[in-house]
């Protein structure tokens, strides 16, 4: 081996010793493939026991340099500045869109000009035309899509000429004021002659299973349909169900489109539309799937509105005048309205929570109490069956507290002790309930089945 250029003469010796060997893998490519262990073979030094038992030539290679992990700082920056990277490229792209856009649009302007240009006075007629036919015809103007409407309301919305000029006026603002007062007796669904005989089933037959609405013996459907058309579609309807079938099924999608419009649209709260929308869930007309029941969500509907226009609080009135009212102890009918609806709201809140294993809106309080004392004093017998029947309600809801079925999120085990107990209390609330119960209470008709 010859001397490197830079080495010295005298360096002699260093010439004289061989390179440094390569270190190599103590395992050879085969061994390592295979993930076994190698073992040289005593006979061929260069070769493992493997390789010389197969008669393959065995092959060590050097150690691969690994590459060092990169730490999570220097990682941190790489993505901070691929960050960059990416949003001057957004931001390039961006604004060669913009300037293809701004150059699109002149373009269209430019060709637009020669064609206002040509004809200026066709124009202006046509418009002096449009505001002349306006004025003297005063049509409305329909922004609808141009396929029929499926409303059974005629509105201002539907209808018209599609074809018109439109100058983007301000549209009229949505008030079911302003929509025709055509009910299902107008457009011919229902004749007068079948709607009394409707009400007077619904006061004779329906009252005593379920009175939330007492009539008058004599209420005519003209008298209803004048002062409360929505309890008049609601009552309808429930008779409907059990009377005619086909009727019912429309007239349960109109009440609830009335509905709809009353209180999702208009936002009206009234005790009317509490009612009708009971006397709605107590004779329920069933949909197509069960997947459409709407019992849970009606049911809490018709709370949340008797909750906000103050049918769960005692009304404030003067302390003199209420202490001359509890010595007297005078009925009054606006009262009993009032108490019937609060009551069968919270007691179909409570069965329907009850049997969907929901939890429940409202809860028992003094003021319930005191409608419940109230019907009791009712000159009618359906107001203090309600009020005598009512009690089994709040047996029920104390016994559904005990067992802790009430909170829907419990899972804590009911052990034997204390089902026994809950039981026996149970029995001596019943039995209690059963002496205290009036002999005429357990005859006619009952509660009992006035649940959804």
């Amino acid at each position: 081996m010859s001397a490197t250029p830079n080495m010295l003469p005298g360096d002699s010796s260093l010439a004289l010793q061989p390179a440094a060997t390569p270190q190599l893998n103590r395992s050879c490519e085969s061994c390592r493939g295979l993930k076994v262990r190698c073992l040289p073979d005593a006979s061929t030094p260069s070769q493992c026991q493997r390789c010389a038992k197969a008669n393959r030539t065995c092959v060590f290679v050097a150690p691969q340099r690994r590459r060092p992990r990169k730490r999570t700082d220097s990682r941190v920056a790489q993505l901070e500045k691929e960050m960059r990277q990416m949003r001057s490229l957004l931001k390039d792209r961006l604004r060669v869109d913009e300037s293809s856009a701004e150059s699109a649009s002149s373009e269209r302007e430019d060709s637009r000009e020669p064609e206002l240009a040509a004809e200026p006075n066709e124009t202006i007629s046509t418009i002096a035309e449009d505001h002349s036919s306006g004025a003297d015809s005063a049509r409305p103007m329909d922004f609808s899509p141009s396929y029929p409407s499926t409303s059974p309301y005629p509105n201002t919305y539907d209808g018209g000429p599609v074809n018109a000029p439109i100058t983007n006026p301000a549209p009229a603002p949505y008030s079911y004021d302003a929509m025709p007062r055509e009910d299902v007796i107008d457009r011919g669904v229902l004749s007068l002659e079948y709607a009394n005989e409707l009400v007077a089933f619904y006061v004779t037959e329906l009252t005593a299973f379920a009175p939330i609405v007492v009539l008058p013996p004599h209420t005519t459907a003209t008298q209803l349909r004048n002062s409360a058309p929505v309890l008049f579609l609601s009552v309808v309807a429930a008779a409907s169900v059990a009377l005619d079938g086909q009727l019912a099924a429309i007239l349960n999608r109109e009440i609830i489109r009335v509905y709809a419009e009353r209180f999702f649209i208009n936002g009206d709260k009234s005790l009317e539309l509490v009612q009708a929308l009971l006397i709605m869930i107590v004779f329920y007309h069933p949909p197509d799937s069960p997947l459409k029941l709407q019992f849970y969500q009606y049911t809490h509907i018709a709370a949340t509105m008797a909750l906000e226009i103050g049918l769960a609080s005692k009304r404030r009135v003067d302390r003199t005048n209420d202490r001359r009212a509890s010595k007297k102890a005078i009925y009054d009918e606006q009262m009993a309205e009032q108490a019937r609806t609060i009551l069968y709201c919270y007691h179909l809140t409570s069965i329907v929570a009850m049997k969907t294993r929901r939890p429940t809106l409202l809860l028992f309080n003094d003021w319930m109490a005191e409608c419940v004392k109230h019907l009791e004093r009712s000159p009618n017998a359906v107001d203090r069956h309600m009020a005598t029947w009512f009690d089994l309600q709040r047996i029920v809801d104390e016994s559904m507290a005990s067992f802790g079925l009430d909170d829907t999120s419990s899972t804590a085990p009911l052990t034997e002790s204390r089902l026994q107990a809950v039981l026996r209390w149970f029995d001596n609330r019943m039995l209690s309930w059963r002496k205290e119960l009036p002999l005429d209470m357990l005859t006619g008709k009952s509660l009992s089945c006035g649940e959804p």
